[in-house]
């Protein structure tokens, strides 16, 4: 019994964060969860891929993508999402989605500067006391 507890208890608090996932790793969210900026158009000169870390801490629900303020993309724990975007600087944010998920009144992250022909990927992070955030992510 022992064992058992002591066993829930390393489970219990090993999975309070999130772990980064790689693109190449993570799985392509689906088409129906997907709303913004998914065609190669004349405008579109850079790319950037957006990953939610896997992990417990809020598994239960989706987290939104938004890009510039407008929701992009819901991603599930483990997901990317690729956006083709025109260069320039552009403001990358989350917000938990749903009643019961970690959430601020509005979406929270940072600024990514995006060159022509350049690929970039970030991660949507979670720290083991709920806060949450946007980081450079390799794309290997």
């Amino acid at each position: 019994m022992k064992k058992l507890f002591l066993a829930l208890a390393f489970v219990g608090l090993s999975g309070c964060a999130t772990e980064a996932v790689l693109p190449s790793q993570a799985k392509e969210a689906p088409s129906e969860r997907l709303f913004k900026y998914q065609q190669v158009t004349k405008a579109s000169g850079a790319t950037l891929i957006v990953v939610r870390d896997k992990g417990y801490l809020g598994s239960g629900c989706f987290t939104g993508v938004y890009l510039n303020d407008v929701k992009a993309a819901v991603l599930d724990p483990g997901e990317k999402a690729t956006f083709h975007l025109p260069a320039g600087e552009w403001s990358v944010a989350i917000k938990g989605e749903g009643k019961m998920c970690i959430s601020d009144a509005v979406p929270v992250g940072s600024y990514v500067q995006l060159k022509l022909g350049e690929t970039k990927a970030v991660r949507l992070f979670a720290d083991p006391s709920g806060n949450v955030d946007v980081k450079p992510l390799p794309l290997q």
